[in-house]
């Protein structure tokens, strides 16, 4: 049995927490990313998630650490929806200047008042070891200690066995929204 610790990131998280992000943001496939691909897309991540302004920064994340080689094999990324129009606009822009590209559409993911759980990502290897439902809870955990009374994420339109496990661990589907040009449903969960 695998055995893994779930603890706030730490700076030398950073390189994990981008490809987390690139994946989540589809900068990046899985399969490059298995295949040690190392450009620029991973770099601008790297810089965002080392900063303490974007919204992926490491301060924002925790991790699941594999005891045995001590690597990080999971993460979730999530924050008090109070920051997230700032925070967006300077993530978004200043990933699309070091790019030179456009992201596209991308309507509000969550509000004042909202914790988000924003990218999550577990290796391949490691799943099947519920580290999702753990990260998620630990997020959630944050949130109740911060004083949030809802949780909010959001899932691929076209991924019912996604939006069926969320609403299997209490989340309700609200509205649909543009995230990067793509269809993507708002969840929202109470914690109260």
């Amino acid at each position: 049995k695998v055995m893994t610790v779930i603890r706030p990131a730490l700076p030398e998280d950073v390189a994990f927490l981008a490809k987390v992000v690139a994946v989540a943001a589809s900068l990046v496939t899985m399969e490059e990313l298995q295949e040690n691909v190392s450009d620029e897309r991973l770099k601008v991540m790297e810089e965002l998630c080392a900063s303490d302004w974007s919204l992926y920064s490491w301060q924002r994340a925790i991790t699941a650490v594999d005891q045995e080689s001590g690597r990080s094999v999971g993460c979730i990324i999530s924050y008090d929806g109070a920051i997230y129009e700032k925070a967006r606009a300077l993530t978004f822009s200043y990933a699309e200047k070091r790019l030179g590209k456009n992201f596209g559409t991308t309507d509000t993911e969550t509000r004042p008042g909202e914790y988000y759980l924003d990218s999550m990502a577990i290796l391949p290897e490691f799943r099947g070891e519920k580290l999702g439902q753990r990260l998620m809870n630990a997020a959630m955990e944050v949130a109740a200690r911060q004083g949030h009374k809802k949780v909010t994420l959001i899932a691929d339109k076209h991924a019912p066995r996604l939006r069926a496990y969320y609403s299997q661990l209490g989340f309700k589907e609200v509205e649909e929204i543009s995230f990067f040009d793509h269809p993507y449903i708002r969840m929202v969960k109470d914690i109260i």
